[in-house]
């Protein structure tokens, strides 16, 4: 499958407080990954260059390495603006030095992995030469959305007369606003993708700017469910099947008799955790065997493996979002004169109270 870059939503629900939590699968350059970790609010589980087997990963490189979606020119300062064009006629050569670069890195890859019989150096460190033309999956789950899209949202202007610039984060809102004043956008759709970024004044990289902007859309396009307090925010949840669940855990027990207070979501959790991990070294859904997730939970419990234990999140009720806070200091002139208190934080989310915290005897 070819990859490109892209966000899908898993799971998006709004709390009764109004805060919305989005679980988002993303597709992206391996080596912008370095960028996206600096946002401190996000929950993440990432495809591990220490996971999955050489092999594979060589194999994808081969068939489907990742290729810049445009070149930029040489620059002073970290935002250029000039790019390499179809004018140029430089395209072609710089997609074959790049794909030159990727097979030299697996060729050399491959003889550090087979140096001595047929069997050498572990995957933990052959794979690492290869993660420049790698594409990489990872699980993003928040309720802080705002600082992340400043940063590393592409910033595109547009109005009808040209006079007083709208501002717009995706070129879907673009031709959507473009559309709405009676604009033909046909030509426009075609551009190709150096006229829109010549157009962006945004700040990042280019690459992370589009993973930015594949975000702002899959949360524009999907409406969150709304949950009652104590209802859980369950990634991959919907892909699971409860009767089917329900016949593994209880037999053929009537649904009085189940002795779990929470019911079959207690388990719809424990599955969709496991599930959060597996992005770590095979396809988020990996095998639909939920004797094997269940497992997998009680074996990432014992061995305190919890990050993913962030994704899935309990919504608060009214008590819990007053007792759970953080204080903020309040500033005058630079200097601190004193502390304000924001309700419903736990951790990183703000609304809901994720399952690690639970197992880490926070809640």
């Amino acid at each position: 499958m070819i990859q490109k870059i892209s966000a899908k939503i898993v799971a998006d629900s709004l709390s009764v407080h109004g805060n919305r939590i989005s679980s988002l699968l993303c597709v992206m350059p391996r080596f912008i990954l370095a960028e996206l970790n600096t946002h401190r609010l996000f929950s993440r589980n990432s495809a591990s260059s220490r996971a999955v087997p050489f092999a594979t990963m060589s194999a994808r490189v081969l068939g489907d390495p990742f290729i810049p979606i445009a070149y930029q020119k040489d620059h002073k300062g970290m935002q250029g603006t000039e790019y390499y064009s179809d004018e140029d006629k430089k395209l072609l050569e710089l997609d074959f030095l790049w794909h030159s670069a990727a097979n030299y890195a697996n060729h050399y890859a491959n003889q550090l992995a087979t140096i001595e019989d047929g069997k050498g150096v572990t995957k933990q460190l052959c794979n690492r030469l290869l993660e420049p033309f790698m594409w990489h999956q990872a699980l993003i789950t928040a309720t802080e959305w705002r600082n992340f899209f400043t940063l590393r949202s592409p910033i595109y202007r547009w109005s009808k007369d040209m006079i007083d610039l709208n501002t717009y984060r995706s070129k879907k809102d673009v031709l959507a606003a473009m559309k709405e004043a009676g604009v033909n956008t046909s030509h426009i759709e075609a551009a190709p993708i150096h006229q829109w970024l010549q157009q962006n004044s945004g700040g990042a990289e280019i690459h992370l700017s589009l993973a930015c902007e594949a975000i702002w859309d899959a949360m524009n396009e999907s409406k969150p469910k709304e949950l009652k307090p104590g209802e859980w925010h369950i990634p991959f949840g919907d892909d699971i099947d409860e009767n089917r669940l329900a016949n593994l855990v209880y037999g053929s027990e009537p649904k009085e008799t189940w002795f779990d207070p929470l019911g079959i979501t207690h388990y719809k959790v424990k599955i969709a955790t496991a599930r959060c991990a597996r992005t770590s070294y095979i396809n988020y859904e990996g095998k639909d065997d939920y004797a094997a997730d269940l497992k997998l939970f009680d074996n990432l419990s014992k061995q305190e493996h919890w990050s993913p234990f962030e994704h899935c999140a309990k919504c608060m009720t009214k008590d819990e979002y007053a007792a759970f806070t953080h204080t903020i200091p309040i500033r005058r002139n630079g200097a601190v004169i004193g502390q304000s208190i924001d309700e419903g934080w736990c951790r990183n989310f703000k609304g809901f109270i994720q399952l690690r915290a639970i197992m880490e005897g926070e809640v």
